[in-house]
């Protein structure tokens, strides 16, 4: 029940991206963060089970630091998913506002990778016309490192505690859709990675 909820209160926040840049929007999406957690703290069991009241009211204000009228979508919803992974509830989730939902199920051109993470290393499982070999180490991509890309990408992620492998089994799946979410759109990919002889090379 709380899952759907948090879930159902997500969608209705989203839901107020979809308007034109105007002088009030950045107020409006500070607004929905501010009812977000009105109803966290009103609805959850134990909102600080994981996390300090102190540390999630500065995370907070850090988040409203960052908006302004120019933030979109992809950044908002991001903001909202790194609020509620901090405090370490698997039960929560997100969705997406409808535009929003199939904008990034349809319109969307994704990093061309399906990956597999073991620990901190990321490896290739997959490319397109398979350039890259199965079984090479990802180092960078658009000059991210590795490393910086699987930590924000699991700050994203809700899971119990500060246990990893809900957030891993999630990137398995769909890094793509998480570089995106920490990176927007790019235009292109270039790949650096070490092959399974540990030579490196680049793809583009």
């Amino acid at each position: 029940m709380f899952t759907r909820i948090t879930t159902l209160l997500a969608i209705i926040i989203l839901n107020g991206c979809f308007c034109s840049v105007s002088a009030q929007r950045a107020d409006s999406l500070k607004a929905d963060l501010q009812l977000l957690k009105s109803k966290l703290i009103a609805t959850h069991p134990d909102i600080y089970a994981y996390t300090t009241e102190n540390r999630w009211a500065d995370l907070l204000d850090s988040c409203y630091q960052e908006i302004n009228d120019y933030t979109d979508e992809r950044q908002f919803y991001g903001i909202v998913k790194v609020l509620l992974s901090a405090l370490g509830d698997g039960h929560l989730s997100t969705g997406a506002a409808p535009a929003f939902n199939q904008f990034i199920h349809s319109d969307n051109s994704y990093l061309p990778l399906l990956t597999y993470i073991v620990a901190d290393s990321i490896f290739i499982t997959n490319s397109v016309d398979n350039t890259i070999p199965a079984g090479s180490r990802l180092i960078s991509v658009n000059s991210h490192p590795a490393g910086v890309m699987l930590e924000k990408m699991r700050g994203y992620l809700m899971s119990d505690g500060y246990n990893t492998t809900k957030k891993t089994g999630v990137l398995n799946q769909i890094f793509y859709f998480y570089y995106y979410l920490a990176y927007g759109y790019s235009g292109g990919f270039t790949v650096t990675y070490a092959d399974p002889s540990g030579q490196t090379k680049q793809s583009r």
